[in-house]
C-alpha cells in the first residue's frame, strides 16, 4: 500500500514538473524577442514603465530608473506589498544605510518581454516611498538585468529598446567595450588630451563624472578649458557631498572613432573613484552619463561587449547657461543655497550667500516648487536677468543676478 501511494505521489510530481516546464516554454515562446517602450526623462534621469508579476499572477505597472551604472536591484516596500511578496526575511543595510530585505520576484516584463532575473537579487527598501527621492519611482532597472540584452537608449527620440542577443542588428559606429561578468557594468577605453583612460557608461547618473585629479591635471595644461568650482544646473541633481566639486567642459573625448565634443563633467574624489572601480572589470577614472551621449542612439550590446553610436542629434552645449548657485533641500522644506559657483577664484553671483533659503525666482514660488522647475527658471541666455527672493536668517532679501555660461 505504501509503495502504491509513493508511486502515485511520484507520478503526480513528475506530471506537475512536466506541466510547469511546458508552461515555462510556452511563456518563453509567447514573449517577444524585442520590445520598445517610451523613455521618460525627469530630474536628469532616465525612466521606463515596467510590469511586475504579482503573487496571484496579476500585472502591476511600475516606474523604473534605467541605471546601467548600478548592479543592485531595488524596489520600494509599497510595490512589494502590492505584489504580495514575502517580507519576513532578515533586514540588512544597503550601501546607503537603509534597511532592505531580499525577496523572490514571480516575474518582470517590459513591453511584453519577460526579463531574465537570474543574475540579480531583488531587494526591498523598507519604509521608502521612492527608490530615487524626488521622483515617483518604484525601483530601478540595474545592469545585472540589462547585461543579458542588447539595450538601445535613444534619448533624441525618447525610447528604449530591449532585445534578445542577436535579435537586432545594431547600427552606427562600433566601439569595443569591457563588461564585468558579475555586475554587468560596461566600460570603454577613451582618449582625452592624447592619453588613454577607461570610462564606464552610466545611464543612471544625472551628469557625467571624472576624477578630480584628472581634471586638475588638464587644468594645469589647458587654462582655456572652461571650468568652475561647484555643481549647478543639471549637475545639481547629484548628492550634496558631490556638489562642491569642480566642473569642466572637455573639448573632445574619443571613444574609438566616436568623437564626443564639448562633454560636461563633474569631479569625483579619489574615494569615490576607488569605490566605483570596484564595480567595473578594470579601474576607471569615472563615467560618462547620458548628458554627454544624448546626440546618439546608443546600442549597448552586452553579450558581445560592444557599444554602437548612431548620430541623431547634438550635445546640449548650453546646458550650463544658468545662474551660478548650487541648491540643496532645506530641513524646513524647499531649497537653500548650498554654495555659490566660483570661477577663477571668485563667486560668479553677487548678493547671494550659502545658507540663504530660496523663496522666489522672479514670480516662481520656489519654496513649493520641485528642483527641476526651479532649475528651469534659473536657465536662460547669457546676460538674462533673474530676481531672487531669499530668506537670510529670518530677513527677506532680494538679489538681481545674471545667467552666465558657466562652462
Amino acid at each position: 500500500m505504501h509503495v502504491l501511494i509513493n508511486m502515485k505521489t511520484a507520478t503526480r510530481t513528475v506530471l506537475l514538473t512536466l506541466l510547469l516546464s511546458a508552461l515555462s516554454l510556452l511563456a518563453s515562446a509567447a514573449s517577444p524577442q524585442r520590445a520598445t517602450v517610451p523613455l521618460i526623462i525627469e530630474d536628469q534621469r532616465l525612466f521606463v514603465d515596467a510590469q511586475f508579476v504579482g503573487k496571484d499572477g496579476s500585472l502591476r505597472t511600475a516606474r523604473l530608473w534605467v541605471d546601467t551604472g548600478n548592479p543592485d536591484f531595488q524596489i520600494t516596500e509599497k510595490l512589494a506589498r502590492d505584489l504580495g511578496l514575502d517580507l519576513s526575511g532578515p533586514q540588512i543595510k544597503s550601501d546607503d544605510g537603509l534597511p532592505q530585505i531580499a525577496v523572490q520576484l514571480p516575474g518582470l516584463q517590459i513591453g511584453g518581454l519577460s526579463l531574465d532575473l537570474t543574475s540579480t537579487k531583488p531587494m526591498v527598501i523598507m519604509g521608502e516611498h521612492n527608490v530615487f527621492a524626488g521622483s515617483q519611482t518604484d525601483g530601478n532597472l540595474p545592469s545585472t538585468i540589462l547585461m543579458h540584452y542588447q539595450v538601445a537608449l535613444d534619448v533624441p527620440k525618447r525610447n528604449m529598446t530591449l532585445a534578445q542577443p542577436g535579435a537586432v542588428k545594431a547600427k552606427g559606429k562600433r566601439v569595443a567595450g569591457l563588461v564585468q561578468h558579475e555586475s554587468g557594468m560596461m566600460q570603454m577605453d577613451a582618449t582625452i588630451d592624447g592619453q588613454k583612460y577607461s570610462l564606464a557608461l552610466d545611464s543612471g547618473a544625472p551628469y557625467s563624472m571624472i576624477s578630480t585629479d584628472a581634471i586638475k591635471s588638464w587644468t594645469a595644461k589647458h587654462q582655456d578649458w572652461p571650468q568652475i568650482i561647484g555643481a549647478a544646473g543639471p549637475a545639481n541633481f547629484l548628492p550634496p557631498r558631490l556638489l562642491r566639486a569642480p566642473m569642466m567642459r572637455i573639448p573632445q573625448i574619443l571613444w574609438g572613432d566616436v568623437a564626443l565634443k564639448g562633454a560636461g563633467v563633474v569631479g569625483m574624489d579619489a574615494e569615490f573613484v576607488s569605490w566605483y572601480s570596484k564595480k567595473t572589470a578594470a579601474p576607471v577614472i569615472g563615467f560618462l552619463s547620458w548628458n554627454d551621449v544624448q546626440a546618439f542612439r546608443l546600442t549597448i550590446d552586452y553579450p558581445n561587449s560592444a557599444v554602437y553610436f548612431e548620430k541623431e542629434g547634438n550635445i546640449d552645449a548650453h546646458d550650463m547657461d544658468v545662474v551660478g548657485i548650487t541648491l540643496a533641500r532645506s530641513r524646513s522644506g524647499g531649497y537653500a543655497v548650498l554654495a555659490v559657483v566660483q570661477k577663477d577664484g571668485k563667486p560668479v553671483v553677487d548678493g547671494v550667500q550659502p545658507g540663504d533659503k530660496l523663496l522666489k525666482v522672479d514670480d516662481l514660488d520656489a519654496a513649493h516648487a520641485d528642483l527641476q522647475t526651479i532649475l528651469n527658471h534659473l536657465r536662460g541666455k547669457p546676460g538674462d536677468v533673474r530676481t531672487l527672493t531669499l530668506d537670510r536668517k529670518g530677513t527677506t532679501v532680494t538679489a538681481t543676478v545674471k545667467v552666465l555660461r558657466l562652462i
